[in-house]
């Protein structure tokens, strides 16, 4: 049995986040930011997921300088 892809293990976990219930909320989230890439969590982040995790946040809204 082969594993799936990352992009679509993160879209599973996303969908789990989605649809379970509250009191698993915390542990799906946690899940779905294990596998999903940093432009998946800027595309898919949603108010009552939680605060938007920092690593995601692009380069320039981080503090970080710009190289120009």
């Amino acid at each position: 049995m082969s594993e799936l892809p990352r992009a679509q293990r993160a879209m599973r976990a996303l969908q789990r986040l989605r649809y379970c219930g509250v009191q698993y909320r915390r542990q799906a989230y946690d899940e779905w930011l294990g596998v999903a890439t940093p432009g998946e969590v800027r595309k898919y982040h949603q108010g009552w997921m939680g605060k938007f995790p920092q690593w995601a946040m692009p380069t320039n809204q981080r503090g970080l300088k710009d190289e120009t």
